[in-house]
């Protein structure tokens, strides 16, 4: 019981949370969290839907930080199978991380002049579709070059990503 009031301080900390209306209670057998129903947490022209909305948003957040979070840890321990892949030795592998990050930087800067001009949905399906295209690109290219390249639409992806997907939580809670 003593770690609950710990657990409510630390969810009335994000504004997302606050959004939410989340609250920790105790139970017999643990924590249940709740948060509270309003007209963002339904979908559909009704308002009856429940899946959807605001949770939904929650979800797909948090799936695509896990894509961007493992994306960036992968290249690392894959380094020496590009190495092997490419024929290369593996300080030139590397080059592999500078594409990437240099990617992620000029995605950070489409995804500000994106999300100023266009819709914040738009933006990130974009993202989406860098990601997936330099992804597919990358697993079937022979070239060291195209696959560098298609490492670049890795990058641009996900600097897209991150940049338009925290501007969209941040004006969420700031609602």
């Amino acid at each position: 019981m003593g770690l609950l009031p710990d657990l409510q301080t630390i969810c009335d900390l994000s504004p997302i949370h606050r959004k939410l209306g989340l609250r920790a209670e105790p139970t017999a057998g643990g924590v249940i969290v709740r948060g509270k129903f309003t007209s963002n947490s339904a979908n559909g022209p009704d308002g009856l839907v429940v899946h959807g909305g605001l949770i939904a948003v929650l979800l797909d957040a948090a799936a695509t930080f896990a894509l961007i979070g493992t994306t960036s840890s992968l290249y690392g321990p894959l380094l020496v199978s590009f190495s092997h892949r490419f024929h290369l030795s593996l300080p030139n592998a590397g080059a592999v991380l500078s594409m990437h990050f240099v990617g992620a930087l000029f995605g950070v800067l489409l995804a500000w002049i994106g999300v100023k001009r266009f819709s914040g949905a738009l933006v990130l399906s974009v993202a989406l579709l860098l990601m997936a295209g330099g992804a597919v690109g990358a697993a079937l290219s022979h070239d060291w070059n195209v696959f560098l390249a298609c490492v670049l639409l890795i990058g641009l992806g996900y600097g897209g990503l991150d940049f338009a997907l925290n501007t969209l939580l941040t004006r969420t809670a700031a609602r």
